[in-house]
């Protein structure tokens, strides 16, 4: 979503350059109102801005569930002597190897 707004943006300012500035640069005025002067022109940019906050938005999303991810993944390397009593203890290694191969999670390190 972000490279197709990122596209689109630079669309738009092509042809807002091309033909509204370009031909109306004489006038700031003559400029503000052909660009006014079709609905269009406000949907596009209103389309462009409400992109860029749904990018935002998930963006904000992906950093927290990242963020609670590497936490709870902490957790579970922290507390693994507990989770893991005496007989369970040897096929810890079976799981971890599991989650490694299947999910690309590493459960022997804290670091990435």
């Amino acid at each position: 979503m972000l490279w197709s707004s990122v596209f689109l943006t630079f669309c738009f300012l092509y042809y807002f350059y091309n033909y509204i500035i370009e031909p109306y640069s004489y006038s700031f005025e003559s400029a503000f109102s052909a660009m006014f002067s079709k609905e269009g022109h406000l949907y596009v940019f209103l389309l462009l801005v409400g992109m860029f906050g749904a990018v935002k938005v998930l963006y904000t999303k992906r950093e927290k569930a990242e963020k609670e991810y590497h936490a709870l993944r902490s957790e579970i390397i922290d507390r693994s002597k507990d989770l893991w009593k005496e007989d369970s203890w040897k096929k810890r290694n079976e799981v971890y190897e599991l989650m490694k191969k299947e999910w690309d999670i590493n459960l022997y390190h804290v670091s990435k």
